[in-house]
């Protein structure tokens, strides 16, 4: 049973049950587990009258939506292919995000009394996340096409869809306000990424921000006076905002040194929801709209780390929880038992093997900081701690010679600006090589680096591939072709190996870098993503959901022979290969991912009013 912590009038409270008490006070928060299915259960949303609540479970590449009765702990499949419900306000239907025909989701709405569905979305569009209007005659969604992200709407009195918003910008429907008047969206421009609300009767817009950083998830006040998001002003870390709906002014409403973002109000409007690292990688956590009184509910492990949402009545939240830690495990290549390498109290994100194959590099989440990178020494079981402060640290890539690392890394918070950095692998300063933003996987390549820019954080143009010496630090860019890349390796001979989006499938692909620091046309290996060479550069190993379920295999580097080696009903991590081929290291979760309930006494809440 994982440790939850609750903390009240400076009492710090603590369980292993699922009821939470300070000796013998009153309960401040009742805990309870409501989801055990296979897999990852995201996304909870209480119905109208509070008595069920729906949710997302993705299992091995399937998608499908469940209800839970509350009374009872009943559990219902309504939807086997879908994620995203969104509750119709009389409670009779749920829109959802149907899962992808030949690389494109559709909005469809179900009929909960007789299971019949129907499509909601204009067919050959790409549309996902469905918010149901509180008026309860419009859904509005996002549509991913040639021109960028825009919103749509569609009307059950006249039973059609019509776009709201249109380029330039692009533009994500994130929720409604109160009284159904306006869809609020974060609109993106080549220069600017700002909270903006549009009238669905006249398509007019209202910007509510006007600054230098990164608006996300807006969300707005059930009383409709305030808008709500979380951001990065002036290189600070990421905190909660608001903006006054009348007024047009901005205030901020938590002031952490850590991260604080994904907020949700409660239902009267006055308590916010919300994630914060201030304890662990990413608690949940309220904070009261007007005095500041803040609360924290659940800040052992990774308890919130997607959007809360409360029960009408304010009294539960419901959140994702995810209820094992995931090691770094060790297979061999031609299959088998997987041995944990790393204790089971440590939760590994990414794991690389140096040239050697006697040290991992791996990224972990909570050791009391946003992202740190560690090494591991595999014949002594030693670890050293490179970085240990409140940044980002990522996606560690070994130098040829084994005495130095790039990394990603960054100091914001949330949805972040990152950049390739190099540290020394025995420890020491990690210096910045790149300036360019929003930076992905580097990897070494000879004397150079070369990474992915994320493009489609500020823009629709696709995601690119780049080149930086760490001498010189002068990047430029090697790929301008379709679809979004993601660098993941590169041989001994200078062979890259990258994954690119293409229709919503993943394909891996090898291109040879010249002396001239210029990439060949790309050999296709077939659906896969995060490929590593072996260190003969003969096979790569990556991860696919090919068989239904993501799982590692090993490809010959002409794109011939393919081996699966691992099949379990667990997401696995881009493998790497340690020392003589004849294992793979990646890291695991042997858990998953469930909903739970924090269930909050309305004295405690009316106590900070």
């Amino acid at each position: 049973m994982p440790l939850f912590t609750a903390v009240r009038s400076g009492c710090l409270l603590c369980a292993g049950s699922l009821l939470v008490a300070c000796g013998g006070a009153e309960p401040d928060v009742r805990l309870r587990q409501l989801t055990t299915l296979a897999g990852d259960e995201v996304t909870p949303i209480f119905s109208p009258d509070g008595h069920h609540l729906a949710f997302s479970n993705e299992n091995g590449g399937r998608q499908s939506v469940w209800i839970a009765d509350l009374a009872t702990g009943g559990l219902t499949e309504v939807v086997s292919e879908g994620l995203d419900p969104s509750w119709s306000p009389d409670g009779d239907q749920l829109a959802y995000q149907a899962s992808p025909v030949a690389g494109v989701r559709s909005i469809r709405a179900v009929e909960l009394a007789s299971g019949g569905s129907r499509n909601l979305s204009p067919v050959g569009l790409d549309a996902f996340r469905p918010l149901w209007a509180p008026s309860a005659d419009l859904i509005a969604f996002t549509v991913e096409g040639p021109s960028g992200r825009q919103v749509w709407l569609w009307s059950f009195e006249d039973g059609a869809a019509r776009p709201l918003t249109s380029p330039p910008a692009g533009h994500i429907a994130y929720g409604w306000s109160p009284d159904g008047q306006s869809v609020l969206t974060i609109s993106f421009a080549p220069e600017a990424q700002d909270v903006v609300a549009w009238r669905v009767d006249s398509g007019t817009p209202r910007r509510f921000t006007d600054s230098v950083g990164e608006e996300w998830w807006p969300t707005w006040s059930p009383r409709g006076d305030r808008v709500a998001f979380y951001t990065t002003y002036d290189d600070l870390m990421t905190d909660i905002w608001m903006s006054d709906v009348a007024t047009g002014e901005l205030s901020r409403i938590t002031d952490f040194e850590g991260e604080d973002f994904l907020p949700s109000w409660s239902p009267d409007g006055e308590w916010l929801a919300f994630s914060s690292d201030r304890i662990s990688k990413s608690g949940l956590w309220i904070q009261h709209a007007d005095n500041g009184t803040t609360r924290a509910l659940a800040t052992e492990g990774r308890a919130g780390n997607r959007l809360p949402t409360w029960s009408p009545d304010g009294r539960t939240l419901a959140f994702s929880y995810l209820t094992a830690h995931t090691r770094l495990y060790r297979i061999s290549r031609h299959g088998g038992e997987a041995r944990p390498i790393t204790p089971d109290d440590r939760n590994v994100v990414e794991a690389t093997v140096s040239a050697d194959g006697r040290r991992v590099a791996y990224e972990s989440d909570n050791a009391g900081s946003e992202a740190d990178l560690f090494v591991l020494e595999l014949e002594s079981g030693e670890t050293l701690r490179l970085t240990d402060e409140t940044a980002y640290n990522a996606r560690p890539s070994w130098s040829p010679d084994g005495s130095t690392l790039a990394l990603e890394r960054s100091s914001g918070g949330g949805p972040r600006t990152t950049d390739v950095s190099i540290i020394p692998a025995d420890g020491g300063e990690s210096v910045r090589i790149t300036h360019t933003g929003y930076v992905r996987s580097p990897v070494w390549c000879g004397g150079e680096i070369v990474f992915t820019v994320a493009n489609a954080f500020t823009a629709s143009e696709p995601d690119q591939i780049w080149i930086v010496s760490p001498e010189t630090r002068e990047a430029r860019q090697l790929t301008v072709s379709p679809g979004n890349k993601r660098t993941t390796d590169c041989s001994p001979d200078g062979r890259v190996v990258y994954h690119v989006t293409v229709d919503r499938e993943r394909r891996l692909r090898t291109a040879r870098l010249s002396a001239d620091g210029d990439l060949s046309e790309p050999l296709d290996l077939g659906p896969g993503e995060g490929g590593r060479w072996s260190p003969d550069g003969m096979e790569i190993a990556f991860l696919s959901s090919r068989d239904g379920q993501p799982d590692l295999y090993i490809v010959s580097a002409d794109g011939g022979a393919v081996t699966r080696v691992t099949e379990t009903p667990v997401r696995e991590s881009w493998p790497d290969w340690l020392e003589g081929s004849s294992e793979l290291v990646f890291s695991a979760n042997m858990g998953g991912r469930d909903i739970w309930l924090a269930g909050l006494p309305a004295s405690w809440l009316e106590g900070s009013r």
